[in-house]
């Protein structure tokens, strides 16, 4: 990756965009393609995003025995009846033409004919994963967009952390940054874009860059917008069980079961066999089979090995300085918290509840990935809604111009996570969960400083002790099968605690709707 881009001074941006994943630079080049001027602050490189992360691919339907109306119906059975069918919709249907602008841009493997070649996933009834040569399509999609936009004269750069949104009047209007040299500057802007990510590094096993810590999420919620389905937290089945202190657990792409591995126990017997789809079977489904029967090793060696390392060679690479060989060995792999469906309730152009806040790519809850996100959508969310997100703001804009406010700062709790908040979560909020774990983990959390890590830690807890069902990744060893009473979500708001909205209900509303109820059990 080049060195970061230079810091261009001028007048006060009418945008602020928080991150630089897939989702952050995307908005962030379509706003100033639209003559937009934009400021974008990253408390970190772009290198330690998970889009940059990301293996396996972005999905979208491009084969002839394909359309975005399959890709839709996978969507939607993965997703379990929470997403919202609009979102899917839009995300999938212009998934295929966004991809086709990128087949010039280098970041896909192409055949001989310049099209792109498709891998199969885990919950696609077809193969329309688009991959990078080297299989880690993240890398390849984030530096691509990263050079794309880091010279545009339309966008200033800041590296610093958002500790705070600046509201007046019930509207965000801008950001409190703390830089690197410690000081704590405003920045206003018209309009702010959250593209912060997720929350699945504060878990401490996990493929996510230890920065993942609901920055967005918290900020969001300071500012007074609502949030929904913090119950759950997707764990990737097949993470290498040799976690290095320090850095992200080493995540074996779905794209080598796509390509034939198999699961095995010690014995060599597969796990899934006898599941119709096998090693294909949804995300959520693949990782409690694996969590019930650890040890657990994904082996390629009934494939041909020199297929298996010309296919993923960048992966091939990363186990053989582990002293494993992709092809021949079991390698062993076990469940780890890789992304949140929960977020800040959006619709599907970014808006959140709060006027002049947008969010977009995992900070958001725009209804695309339901109770269980179907493998390779994330990045083709990025891509998608952070060009919507930026129509939007561009229409938007016209109408509205960065105040200048007075602003006073207020100091927050430390940014910091207790020590021991990983190894909880670990045990409490992971593939199977039981109230008695759960209750336990809302006590230990009662007696932390009421720090954003730990805030968010409460809502998730408290939403999932309220959801008395398993549904996607939310597994209850009680309560074992999904409740129609509860196909709906479980949303929170600062001033008015938790609630649940039934069926599409809570992506109608753009204000901070008044609960009429908690939700359909008693005893919240």
């Amino acid at each position: 990756m080049a060195q970061e881009p230079p810091h261009r001074e001028g007048g006060a941006p009418e945008v602020l965009v928080i991150g630089q994943g897939v989702a952050g630079l995307s908005a962030a080049r379509a706003l100033a393609e639209r003559g937009l001027k934009v400021r974008v602050v990253a408390k970190a490189p772009v290198e330690r995003s998970n889009s940059y992360l990301a293996q396996g691919g972005v999905a979208a339907a491009f084969a002839a025995d394909d359309s975005p109306a399959l890709h839709a119906a996978d969507t939607l059975a993965v997703g379990r009846g929470l997403n919202r069918r609009q979102t899917v919709k839009t995300v999938v249907a212009a998934g295929p033409a966004v991809l086709r602008e990128l087949l010039p841009s280098g970041v896909f493997a192409l055949d001989s004919r310049g099209l792109p070649l498709l891998d199969r996933e885990a919950g696609h009834s077809r193969a329309r994963i688009w991959h990078a040569p080297d299989g880690y399509t993240g890398r390849a999609l984030t530096g691509w967009l990263w050079q794309t936009v880091h010279s545009h004269t339309a966008i200033e750069w800041e590296p610093g952390r958002v500790v705070r949104l600046i509201t007046r009047h019930g509207r965000v209007v801008g950001a409190w940054v703390a830089t690197p040299d410690g000081a704590v500057t405003p920045r206003l802007a018209a309009h702010v874009v959250l593209a912060t990510g997720g929350l699945a590094g504060l878990w401490r096993f996990t493929t996510n860059p230890p920065e993942t810590q609901g920055d967005g999420l918290w900020l969001a919620y300071d500012a007074g917008a609502v949030l929904a389905d913090l119950e759950f937290v997707q764990f990737h089945p097949t993470v290498l069980a040799q976690p290095q202190e320090g850095r992200p657990a080493l995540l074996l792409t779905e794209a080598l079961r796509g390509f034939g591995a198999h699961l095995v126990d010690r014995s060599g017997r597969r796990i899934l066999g006898d599941h119709p789809a096998g090693e294909l079977a949804p995300r959520d489904e693949v990782a409690r089979a694996v969590a019930s029967h650890a040890p657990v090793y994904l082996s390629l060696r009934h494939l041909d090995p020199d297929a298996v390392h010309r296919h993923f060679p960048a992966l091939s690479q990363a186990l053989a300085e582990r002293g494993l060989d992709l092809a021949r060995d079991y390698i062993p792999v076990r469940p780890g918290a890789h992304f949140t469906m929960g977020g800040v309730l959006t619709d599907s152009d970014g808006r959140t509840t709060v006027p002049g806040l947008w969010a977009v790519g995992e900070v958001a809850m725009s209804g695309l990935h339901g109770a269980n996100r179907l493998a390779s959508n994330s990045l083709l969310e990025g891509l998608v809604l952070g060009r919507r997100v930026a129509a939007a703001v561009a229409e938007a804009a016209r109408a509205s111009r960065p105040e200048r406010v007075p602003t006073v700062y207020e100091p927050l709790p430390a940014w910091e996570v207790p020590a021991e908040l990983g190894e909880l979560l670990d045990r409490t909020l992971s593939v199977f969960r039981t109230p008695t774990e759960m209750q336990a983990l809302r006590q230990a959390l009662s007696r932390e400083a009421s720090t954003p890590a730990v805030v968010l830690c409460r809502l998730m807890v408290e939403a999932a002790l309220a959801r008395t069902e398993s549904r996607g990744s939310h597994w209850r060893r009680d309560a074992a099968e999904p409740r129609p009473e509860w196909r709906g979500h479980l949303l929170h708001q600062r001033e008015r605690g938790m609630w649940f909205e039934p069926g599409e209900a809570a992506f109608a509303r753009r204000r901070v709707p008044r609960p009429a109820h908690l939700h359909p059990a008693e005893g919240i």
